[in-house]
């Protein structure tokens, strides 16, 4: 999996303290990994590893997370995760699967995680009073396919002793 969170073209402010929660499909997958997670804006990357967990199928953040505004040139941070799994034996050919990640960020620093006063006024993604819309969701249906198959073939049925054959796999 690949969880990229940008910017989108009508963002005008900063985003602060971001939440991500995202549940894996530990019905179809296992062994879950978190590989990697990076901060970048074209010119430089941050390893931000160290504030996110991935327990069993559970992918949260643990640190803060902020995502900025042209802060190369025009280019904003775009946060990319990597998370490897593996396909359960014995799942059927064709299974699909839902993974869904939820993000939600503040247009003020240190608010979200409560270490500043006044975070109850902020815009937190929470309730259902707009403008109150710091939170997106985004999901992806993937399927599993047939096993790999091999084939052998040789291009002499018969051949003479010191005589080439070719085998192709």
């Amino acid at each position: 999996y690949q969880i990229i969170i940008s910017h989108s073209g009508s963002s005008t402010a900063d985003a602060y303290d971001i939440i991500l929660g995202d549940v894996l499909p530990s019905a179809a997958l296992e062994n879950f990994t978190l590989v990697s997670a990076v901060i970048s804006d074209g010119a430089t990357n941050t390893n931000v590893l160290g504030s996110f967990n991935l327990s069993g199928s559970n992918l949260s953040t643990t640190g803060n997370i902020d995502l900025l505004l042209n802060t190369n040139g025009t280019n904003d941070q775009i946060l990319t995760l990597v998370i490897s799994a593996n396909v359960l034996d014995g799942l059927a050919v064709g299974t699909s699967f839902t993974n869904t990640a939820t993000v939600q960020w503040s247009s003020l620093d240190g608010g979200l995680d409560g270490d500043d006063s006044g975070t109850l006024e902020e815009r937190t993604g929470a309730g259902s009073n707009p403008p109150n819309d710091y939170t997106r969701s985004d999901d992806v249906t993937a399927a599993t396919i047939g096993a790999l198959g091999v084939t052998k073939a040789v291009d002499k049925a018969t051949a003479t002793i010191g005589e080439i054959v070719t085998y192709t796999v």
